[in-house]
Parts: C-alpha cells; structure tokens; sequence
C-alpha cells in the first residue's frame, strides 16, 4: 500500500492485497528480490481495504467475499467510520 514490496512465505490475509507475491521458498524470494517491483493501482488497493473492512460489518455471514461492487464496500466503510466516531 506504500509502494514497498510484500513478500507472503505462508497464508495471512492481505496474501491477496494487490502487489503482494506469494513465494513458495527462500530460493524464488531471491530471485523475486532481484526484479522490478510493480506497485499496483490506487483504486486496486482501495477496493481490497473496502472489501477487507466489509468482512467486519454485521451481516457478514462468511469471509468469502463476492463482488457486488466497490460503492457496497465503500458505503460499509463509511458505516464503520460514522460509528467509530459516535
């Protein structure tokens, strides 16, 4: 999200954050370090946050998320905003 690059040894949950690369061993991270990292679009990580803070709203039966469309994910995080400063 700050333009660094994210190398994922394992499964956590921003392993699918836009510019993060999942390296399956210590001999592909080496090889991935030696190259051009891309960093990904504003909007790309502004939906994954918007999605990532859906999953914590009421009503979120299960972590898997279908896409509705970012102003669903973006009217949740207005939600969560206006609550936290009540």
């Amino acid at each position: 999200m700050l333009g660094k690059a994210v190398f994922v040894l394992g499964k956590i949950f921003y392993d699918q954050c836009p510019g993060a690369v999942r390296i399956k061993d210590f001999k592909e991270l080496k090889e991935r370090l030696r190259e051009d990292y891309i960093v990904p679009s504003p909007e790309a990580i502004k939906l994954f946050a918007a999605k990532m803070i859906s999953l914590f709203q009421h009503g979120c039966p299960t972590p898997i998320v279908k896409d509705p469309g970012i102003e669903d994910y973006i009217k949740s995080m207005e939600v969560l905003v206006k609550n936290h400063k009540s």
